[in-house]
């Protein structure tokens, strides 16, 4: 388990990533513009958060030790937990902390700019649950960014209750009425077209060819 802190004004950056893949194994340690493609997503958000706020959430299974392994040989936290039950990874992270704040970020989006995810970071409020961009999406998939409060990891009102919930962490907060959500807005309009995450192996010669950056 990661080390319990006591400074919970800021933010943690919680990564969620995996080995395998149906279209695309091993695409998180895929080599884009010179790096893993989470080598990017790492660095975009421990550039927003902070390198010691920043934590790697991959399974315990066997096919995830390369993951595990890269990012403790890059010196960033690593917790690992259940496969299929993603929304308990977070779970278990959140609560060995006292941040107040979780930014959400799955691992196969390499040009997700931090000062994206700094933007809304800057939204967080007592007023306020949940600060997303994909509800509805107006940012390109790949540029996706969800920051919770704590409290939707420990009120059971607010646990998921199925298999596909768990496994995809956050759509159910966005089916329970009254939730407190702030939707940040894309201000160069409606991009919800753009496919600028990794799904499959040509998306990293596309992508590079698009920003070649």
């Amino acid at each position: 388990m990661p080390t319990r802190r006591t400074d919970g004004g800021a933010p943690i950056a919680i990564i969620q990533a995996r080995f395998g893949s149906r279209r695309f194994p091993g695409k998180v340690l895929a080599n884009f513009r010179g790096k893993k493609v989470l080598e990017h997503v790492l660095q975009a958000a421990g550039e927003s958060c902070g390198k010691d706020r920043l934590i790697l959430a991959t399974s315990n299974e066997t096919e995830d030790d390369a993951v595990a392994k890269f990012a403790s040989d890059t010196n960033r936290k690593v917790y690992r937990g259940s496969l299929g039950n993603v929304w308990s990874r977070f779970q278990e992270v959140v609560l060995s902390t006292e941040a107040e704040w979780v930014v959400r970020i799955c691992a196969d989006s390499p040009l997700l700019p931090s000062s994206l995810i700094r933007s809304m970071v800057n939204l967080v409020g007592p007023e306020i649950e949940l600060v997303t961009n994909v509800h509805p999406r107006t940012f390109p998939h790949g540029h996706s960014v969800e920051i919770l409060h704590r409290k939707l990891f420990i009120e059971k009102e607010f646990f998921p209750q199925n298999d596909s919930d768990r496994e995809h962490v956050t759509p159910h907060l966005y089916r329970i009425p009254g939730l407190r959500i702030l939707n940040h807005e894309n201000p160069l309009g409606n991009q919800s077209d753009l496919a600028w995450s990794v799904e499959e192996a040509g998306d990293i010669e596309r992508l590079e060819k698009l920003c070649p950056g």
